[in-house]
């Protein structure tokens, strides 16, 4: 697995590939991985010829008192993980490779990013967006993935993917959970026992909880319930954003939107 820190040295690693003629999946994390996001790589890998993932703790995704300091790291773990994965390239960019000191541009998806999660993080979908708009151009992937654990992201993403014509194919993978049914998710060490124990067989509710343990508008859904992710969409003001409308939302289960 190569292991590179520079986005010049990125791009020429990924350039020899495409002049290989090899596809290239990518999948952008923030570290700390779980079984959600090696979910994903093993995606990745069934889905190209070589496989690229970034861990980059983003700080413009991060409001003022929220927990970019205390986000957890690991990366001597997480090296480990994905070279057991077999991801041939690992890239771990440092917060002024990424963004110059006098960068001033940011991807903003209006009204999406603003709804729900964002109302209560103004400023988080931007951040998720042009950081993503940036490694996509970088990397120039294929192929992309994302869990559906974060659905607002996802959306937002896919529509920012549209609008700015970006040549990526982005596709999701089911939400992988605790065996309390709770997705799994980096920032799950937050939560107390009582939270981290509630179980899928809850009532289909929303419920904001915006205290000061980071958890955001959970969407708790009966796991096999008749209610589709049409509906769901709905209920979350994204409506037409997700076409599958017949699929069942056991993928959103208990599902907290970051």
């Amino acid at each position: 697995m190569q292991l590179i820190n520079t986005i010049v040295g990125l791009r020429n690693a990924v350039k020899k590939w495409r002049m290989d003629g090899k596809r290239i999946a990518f999948v952008p994390t923030m570290g700390n991985l779980h079984a959600g996001h090696m979910r994903l790589v093993e995606e990745a890998k069934l889905s190209a010829d070589r496989v690229v993932v970034s861990i980059f703790v983003n700080p413009t995704q991060f409001g003022v008192g929220e927990d970019f300091e205390a986000y957890p790291r690991t990366e001597v773990e997480d090296k480990q993980k994905l070279y057991a994965a077999g991801v041939d390239l690992l890239f771990l960019p440092s917060v002024s490779e990424m963004y110059d000191g006098g960068a001033t541009t940011v991807v903003s998806v209006k009204n999406l990013s603003t709804l729900h999660c964002g109302a209560s993080r103004p400023g988080h979908f931007d951040g998720v967006a042009t950081v993503v708009c940036k490694l996509f151009n970088v990397v120039q992937p294929s192929v992309a993935f994302f869990g559906q654990k974060d659905f607002q992201q996802l959306v937002i993403i896919r529509t920012m993917v549209k609008d700015l014509n970006i040549p990526v194919e982005i596709r999701s993978t089911a939400t992988v959970r605790e065996s309390s049914g709770l997705a799994m998710s980096s920032r799950n060490n937050y939560l107390n026992p009582e939270q981290f124990q509630v179980k899928a067989g809850s009532k289909i509710k929303v419920v904001f909880n915006n205290n000061d343990d980071m958890l955001h508008n959970f969407v708790v859904v009966l796991p096999g319930t008749a209610i589709t992710v049409g509906e769901l969409a709905m209920k979350l003001g994204l409506e037409g954003q997700e076409k599958n409308t017949s699929q069942r939302l056991t993928n959103y289960c208990i599902s907290p939107i970051y």
